[in-house]
């Protein structure tokens, strides 16, 4: 677009082409005059896997290498996972895998009481090594303790019998899925009594 520049009265031609008293138009590799912009990358687009993909993943290497035991339980885990959420997050997938876990355990404790058979005890001992490689780290014993006291250090918690709501509450929003609901209950209520 031309000018004219009130210092010399020659025309000038603008060198950036904006058009006099105008804007610039928006250019670049998303088109010419558009300032829109793509989304900011996801953890996925960023390298890191959800929980959930991970368990697909690894069914699909036990169907090639034929191993139709974890096959066959990874896509039980799926199935459920995915139920009411096609992509569900990691929080909920650990919810799952720890509730197989200790249907696991307890199919475990029937098998050793009722005497079944050794094949039967060896599968389920290994249905639990196979899921609970999709657990965080989880806290126990005197780490989880530790825990619980430093929480209830930092939220201020009395520690008093009544308080046994906040600190529980308090543990599940600080280390979900990292620890044994049962064991940090009767930890929490030791704690609380004075005997920790």
């Amino acid at each position: 677009m031309d000018k004219c520049c009130s210092l010399c009265q020659t025309v000038i031609t603008c060198k950036a082409g904006i058009p006099a008293g105008g804007k610039q138009p928006v250019t670049g590799r998303y088109g010419r005059g558009s300032a829109t912009r793509p989304p900011a990358a996801t953890s996925q687009e960023k390298g890191d896997t959800m929980l959930i993909e991970k368990i697909r993943q690894d069914r699909m290497k036990a169907m090639k290498s034929r191993d139709e035991k974890k096959k066959n339980l990874l896509g039980v885990l799926i199935a459920d996972a995915c139920k009411d959420v096609k992509q569900p997050d990691d929080a909920s997938v650990i919810r799952f895998v720890k509730k197989f876990i200790d249907n696991a355990r307890e199919n475990l404790g029937m098998l050793e009481k009722g005497g079944g058979s050794a094949t039967a005890r060896e599968d389920a001992h290994r249905e639990i090594d196979i899921l609970t490689e999709y657990l965080p780290s989880q806290l126990t014993g005197d780490s989880l303790a530790e825990a619980i006291s430093a929480l209830m250090a930092n939220e201020s918690i009395e520690p008093l019998p009544a308080s046994m709501g906040k600190v529980m509450k308090a543990l599940g929003t600080h280390y979900a899925g990292k620890y044994d609901g049962k064991e940090a209950s009767e930890l929490v209520r030791s704690i609380l009594s004075g005997n920790k």
